[in-house]
């Protein structure tokens, strides 16, 4: 999907400088992978030490697992009334943000406060689920958070454990 286009440029804030922590840290209470921001435990402890570029690409992977849940979740209907909410709601417009991106970020700020997703300018993919904003939320960040899982099982899982091996030695 094309980038986001923000309304004035000093609107855009470079995700990369940020972390990804949404205050909601699972990791201390023994998951490997954070339910908040969906990180493996070491890399909310590592992060800090982090290179940009190391940084970068743990943004990009999970930007891609979050994308592939979000186009298996939802559509965009239409996209003006997404602009104008993020505008109106004084959202922070991200550097290469794609319409995905907006769409899972107006979602999260308004699931309690709206009932019908279509009034954000988005709609469900699947043919007769709700339309909820809160069900429609609570489906992604689960899914978002079972392909986190799965990818550090395949992945880390391994590399994770010998690490945490080496910190109590």
């Amino acid at each position: 999907m094309p980038p986001f286009e923000p309304n004035s440029r000093k609107q855009l804030v470079d995700i990369r400088r940020k972390s990804p922590c949404v205050g909601i840290c699972s990791t201390g209470i023994g998951d490997l992978v954070c339910r908040g921001c969906k990180r493996f435990f070491y890399e909310v402890i590592d992060w800090n030490s982090y290179t940009p570029d190391q940084k970068e690409a743990i943004h990009a992977r999970l930007r891609k697992l979050l994308h592939q849940t979000l186009e298996h979740s939802l559509v965009i209907v239409d996209a003006e009334r997404m602009q104008r909410l993020a505008a109106e709601h004084s959202l922070p417009v991200f550097c290469d943000e794609s319409m995905l991106d907006l769409a899972y970020r107006l979602l999260q700020s308004s699931a309690g406060s709206i009932q019908d997703v279509r009034t954000l300018g988005i709609d469900v993919a699947k043919p007769g689920s709700s339309r909820l904003s809160q069900d429609l939320a609570q489906r992604i960040e689960e899914h978002f958070y079972r392909l986190s899982e799965a990818h550090y099982e395949y992945y880390f899982s391994r590399l994770a454990a010998d690490r945490a091996k080496d910190r109590k030695t």
